[in-house]
């Protein structure tokens, strides 16, 4: 399985880098930035936000209100800085479902649901300082059938534009749209191939490729099914989950990374009891490891919002409101590496008390996570009891890293299909050239970082006669050292770069 490094753990070698790396280890709970409201004082009650992240770290929440019809929307630097107030999204027919998703060049777009004579899906486009970059329209246009808007999801793609997931009663919609809110080709339909289902939710790879996840109705499993970029069947019907006798599954949620291996998460009851697992699949949908059970001995779920998030590289994250402190619920995390192993213990990802003494322990009342992880940092949001405002429930966020652990040695495949790689001149001053040959048919994303391993480019282009050759490709910021990603089909490529004045 592809996997990639951090810049920032990058060995200082002016050629291609050695083969394996390490993680360097973090410390649980080493925030960027903790704790913090991201909702202003309205009034109104807050429910259910939705976080997305742009490749460069900046964050966009928008969350629900419990009238009005109101969905605000607020934009926020990597540092947890307002880059926005907040701004509102409003619909006669709003209905409590929103997603948001992020492009690779920061504009993200707005999914949410609404009701005339039958459910129908919205959405608008803004840019990475919340600037509106399109008037609301309507999505499913071209759809008759009823859109169950509860499974609905919204995913990036390689040419900046998104993929809007749609499920019906017996099959799931797909539309892509552009970064300035046009529909992109035709509607594409995508069907199980099987009678047996419901719960349809889908995903798409940063290469266009499609995964839809069901639960079927005979057995009770989750089963999946892969499919290409128009729509055609990749293979047979797959099953994702192996429940036991007598236990059920309630809820499950489906994400991918950029290079398209994916992993579903689900919250199996049993015996009064309900704990979380989840199952991860490598971009061919080949299962990797077992199901990882995700909640500890401890953990005490018992409904509510479950999210989950993979990293570039594979990694990945699941938040759910845990209420193992008595009558006090508070979010919690569990990270599972690129192979599914878990990666320490289950740990509380929000501060000690949030405006709270600690003999109240009947606050806060923690609920709705919605997670993100870009390059071993996690973002995380949820809704919040406020003492301080009559306990009316705000949004809050952090920002911070991935735990301490010892995770094993991660391998960078440097070969393959490519002939040859050129980047010169090198030291560089404002720009360099990228020569890559023998890449076939492969989409090439290329992504520059620095030391601190935040994103400053982000290119990605289809070669047309077998190689590609990017021209000139200018690297902003001040003179240091630089991170070259080369992703390609499942190899990747990693070079250091140093700029000069």
């Amino acid at each position: 399985m592809k996997s990639i490094a951090r810049p920032f753990m990058l060995m200082l070698a002016l050629t291609l880098l050695p083969a394996t790396s390490k993680f360097i280890p973090l410390y649980s709970q080493d925030y960027v930035t903790p704790d913090f409201r991201v909702s202003d004082s309205s009034g109104y009650n807050y429910q259910t936000p939705q976080l997305s992240v742009s490749l460069s770290g900046d964050m966009a929440v928008i969350w629900e209100t419990s009238g009005g019809g109101r969905l605000p929307l607020k934009t926020i630097h990597e540092q947890g800085t307002t880059m926005s107030d907040e701004q509102l999204l409003t619909s006669t027919f709003y209905t409590n479902v929103t997603r948001i998703a992020h492009a690779g060049n920061g504009n993200c777009l707005v999914l949410y649901g609404g009701y005339v004579s039958e459910w129908q899906a919205f959405a608008q486009i803004f840019d990475v300082q919340g600037n509106a970059l399109s008037d609301t329209f309507r999505v499913n246009q071209n759809f008759q059938e009823m859109v169950q808007m509860y499974t609905s999801s919204v995913f990036p793609d390689h040419s900046n534009g998104f993929g809007v997931f749609l499920p019906g009663l017996d099959s799931m919609m797909v539309e892509k749209v552009t970064a300035s809110g046009e529909f992109a080709g035709n509607t594409i339909i995508l069907k199980p191939g099987t009678s047996s289902f419901y719960d349809l939710t889908g995903a798409m790879t940063l290469h266009g490729e499609l995964v839809m996840v069901w639960k079927d109705l005979t057995s009770g499993n989750l089963f999946g099914r892969r499919f290409d970029p128009e729509g055609m069947s990749i293979g047979e019907a797959f099953q994702v989950s192996e429940k036991e006798e007598g236990s059920n599954i309630q809820q499950f949620i489906l994400t991918c990374d950029t290079a398209g291996n994916f992993v579903v998460a689900w919250v199996l009851e049993k015996e009064g009891r309900k704990d979380l697992y989840a199952q991860l699949f490598d971009t061919n949908g080949t299962v990797i490891g077992t199901d990882t059970r995700i909640t500890d001995e401890q953990a005490v779920y018992t409904n509510g919002v479950i999210t989950a998030a993979m990293d570039l590289d594979g990694k990945y994250v699941v938040a759910w409101p845990d209420y193992r402190h008595n009558d006090t619920s508070y979010i919690y995390l569990q990270e599972v590496d690129n192979l599914g192993d878990p990666v320490g213990g289950n740990y509380r990802a929000t501060s000690v008390n949030n405006n709270y003494t600690q003999d109240e322990l009947n606050y806060p009342l923690q609920i709705d996570p919605s997670v993100r992880i870009v390059r071993d940092t996690i973002y995380l949001a949820w809704a919040n009891y406020n003492q301080e405002l009559s306990y009316r429930q705000e949004i809050f966020a952090n920002i911070q890293k991935w735990q301490i652990a010892e995770v094993p040695e991660r391998t960078i495949s440097n070969s393959g299909p490519y002939e040859k790689i050129e980047a010169y001149p090198n030291p560089f001053t404002d720009y360099f050239k990228l020569k890559v040959s023998g890449l076939k048919d492969d989409i090439v994303v290329i992504q520059i970082s620095n030391t601190m391993g935040q994103l400053v480019r982000y290119i990605s282009e289809k070669p047309v006669t077998g190689e590609v050759f990017v021209s000139e490709i200018t690297v902003p910021g001040p003179e240091g050292t630089y991170f070259l990603d080369i992703i390609a089909g499942d190899r990747t490529y990693i070079r250091k770069l140093l700029k000069m004045n």
